[in-house]
């Protein structure tokens, strides 16, 4: 099994004599990141990574950047069996959560220009799990390989924290992810549903991303909204619900954890008041900064450039402008869909105010 990023190298099938010392070496740090989990043929496949390409990845996935060296395969449930009898240690984890295109990438690399800090963002392994846990396929057990994908992502380079940016559907395994350590923390970062219907409604493939999402929610969509009526509704319903389902779940899971482990975040307050936001977020989950280090990550090309396309100019300004003409180009859909939500027994369900959602004065 190659890695599709580089279709030319050669990847190192593994054997039982190796198969122990493989694993040891997995587990000494992060620099074999598990780039690939096949649930159907039952394989792993890990990419060679260093802290420079981690920072420079946008997405880990088929799009990473890598650090030489050739992939290694390795069998799953050969890997499973030496989990159960090794038991490497699951490490602290904190987890952005989010809505979707509402600047979790932007959060992200600033809390990677934070000290000691490595960030993985949106790990492809995390989110087949996600759509995992909607189809649930009876010859894996899911909690287990959530345990073993969670304690592969807390692997540390160093003493640093490390923050799990996840792709937004991954919402659904937000109480199997914190639960894999008392000391787990996240941040649910959000936009309001007007601004959420804009970012998606922009874009074609993001209105059939949409749709996909909203499938892998499964079983947290209403029942009284059966799946198949889902995809008989425009887009912009599809986005609204999607909103809707992503939002609630969130207010369910924060009410029903003690010990503060969940924070939300609008991303305008993030916008508006980042330095503040940042260091709320870093001290939520127990990274060390200081205001001159904060002063240092706002001043970055950070704020100036485009989360996922670094050589495009872009601020909070641009952001705006951008959004109010998107807006306005598909104002129709966008009003039609708020009223409908606005009409459906669930919007009820939905406080002004989320749980635990931080509140920046300055």
């Amino acid at each position: 099994m190659n890695s599709r990023l580089h279709p030319k190298s050669q990847s190192l099938e593994t054997d039982g004599s190796s198969a122990q010392a493989l694993f040891k070496n997995i587990f000494a740090g992060p620099e074999l990141f598990l780039s690939s989990l096949g649930l159907t043929h039952n394989t792993m496949l890990f990419t060679p990574m260093s802290l420079e390409t981690y920072r420079s990845s946008d997405f880990l996935d088929d799009r990473m950047h890598r650090a030489g060296g050739s992939d290694v395969t390795m069998d799953l449930n050969t890997f499973v069996a030496l989990f159960d009898r090794f038991n490497p240690e699951q490490k602290p984890l904190s987890f952005i959560f989010h809505t979707g295109y509402c600047c979790s990438t932007l959060l992200a690399r600033c809390v990677e220009n934070l000290h000691q800090t490595l960030v993985l963002k949106e790990p492809a392994p995390l989110r087949l799990l996600s759509e995992a846990w909607f189809t649930k396929p009876s010859d894996h057990d899911l909690r287990k390989l959530s345990r073993v994908v969670g304690t592969l992502l807390s692997r540390r380079i160093r003493r640093e924290s490390v923050v799990v940016k996840s792709t937004s559907h991954c919402i659904n395994m937000m109480p199997e992810l914190l639960r894999l350590h008392t000391d787990n923390k996240a941040v649910f970062l959000f936009s309001s549903l007007e601004e959420s219907l804009a970012c998606y409604l922009k874009d074609p493939l993001r209105r059939r991303e949409a749709r996909f999402y909203l499938g892998a929610m499964g079983e947290l969509v209403p029942p009284d909204l059966p799946l198949g009526a889902h995809f008989a509704i425009i887009d912009a319903q599809i986005v609204a619900l999607l909103w809707m389902v992503q939002v609630r779940f969130y207010c369910q899971i924060a009410k029903s954890l003690s010990g503060g482990q969940l924070l939300a975040l609008n991303c305008n307050n993030f916008l508006d008041s980042p330095v503040l936001a940042l260091e709320r977020v870093a001290s939520h989950f127990g990274i060390s900064t200081t205001k001159g280090v904060l002063r240092d990550v706002l001043e970055s090309d950070a704020f100036k450039r485009y989360a996922k396309g670094q050589h495009i100019a872009f601020d909070k300004k641009t952001r705006r402008a951008h959004l109010d003409w998107v807006a306005d180009l598909y104002a129709k859909e966008i009003e039609f869909a708020t009223k409908w939500a606005r009409s459906l027994p669930l919007w009820s369900e939905l406080p002004v105010t989320l749980p635990n959602e931080l509140k920046l004065s300055t």
